[in-house]
């Protein structure tokens, strides 16, 4: 149970958002929702948020796209820029209202299809899934579905008589998310339990080994980023310490190549001493340390 306080809440219209919103109405500030009018049902899943805000006198902040900002041709991933300008816009309301305590729907269907994914693009990480709360951009981050099933939420709502969306779009095949959605949903419950332990028991593994290159970490940084001390850590912990810099620097879901493609370049006695790592940032390898600027 959430602590009783005021939040603001992530809502898109669907199901799981609607039946979150539903359940924490008497702790809600006000409702975050994105309009990117992407898909046809856009606008009718906006009109379902704001008349449950008006209903419930629930302030109502909405940020409207025009499509002709990612429709031309510099954005190139469309749900990373979607989840950046997202986000963007829970800073700015959380600014606005002071609060920074935010509801998000994320349920356990989603936790699962997030895990495989990971899994699936050998994506370093400290855990697999989605995590029930954590800090981004500032936001402190809550998630008190994340162990329902998304079935469950449609049942709740339709129990209840709450208005909700179908986004047409998590049936196209196209994209990878809604590819294992699909994958999913044709398993027998025993698989789905069986994948969901396997994850458990992987994060436990990586909780403890997470400990242990915190510990490390924290020697390397002592020592300015020494890449001397770096080439005594085996293999497993230097690729553990460089995600952990390239996080810390707010740069994420990096696979194990390009981990692997970093610890070379630190290695390498060659005269070229800058690596690109993203987000306009570079390594820099200045005698024996390491810097990122």
């Amino acid at each position: 149970m959430l602590q009783n306080k005021k939040y603001l809440i992530a809502i898109s219209g669907g199901p799981d958002s609607m039946a979150l919103m539903n359940s924490y109405k008497e702790q809600i500030y006000g409702v975050c929702h994105v309009n990117y009018h992407y898909r046809d049902s856009s606008n009718r899943d906006e009109e379902i948020v704001k008349r449950y805000c008006k209903n419930n006198n629930i302030p109502f902040f909405c940020l409207s796209i025009d499509p002709k900002i990612y429709q031309n041709k510099t954005v190139k991933n469309f749900e990373s820029w979607a989840r950046k300008t997202r986000y963007d816009f829970f800073v700015t309301i959380a600014n606005k209202t002071n609060i920074h305590d935010i509801l998000i729907g994320h349920n356990l269907n989603d936790w699962l299809e997030t895990a495989i994914m990971q899994e699936n693009k050998k994506v370093k990480t400290f855990y697999y899934g989605i995590k029930q709360s954590n800090n981004i951009n500032g936001l402190n981050i809550f998630r008190p579905f994340i162990n329902k099933t998304k079935k469950e939420l449609q049942q709740y709502c339709d129990q209840n008589n709450i208005e909700y969306g179908i986004d047409e779009t998590n049936f196209d095949l196209t994209y990878q998310r809604n590819k294992i959605r699909n994958e999913i949903s044709k398993w027998p419950s025993e698989k789905i339990n069986t994948k969901i332990n396997y994850f458990e028991k992987l994060n436990l593994q990586l909780k403890d080994t997470q400990k242990q290159v915190l510990y490390l970490n924290d020697k390397w940084v002592k020592s300015n980023y020494s890449l001397k001390l770096f080439k005594t850590f085996d293999l497993n912990t230097q690729q553990s310490l460089i995600f952990m810099l390239l996080t810390n620097n707010g740069i994420n879901r990096v696979s194990i190549n390009k981990i692997n493609s970093i610890i070379d370049f630190l290695k390498a006695k060659t005269q070229n001493n800058k690596y690109r790592i993203g987000n306009n940032k570079f390594i820099f390898r200045e005698k024996d340390n390491l810097l990122i600027r």
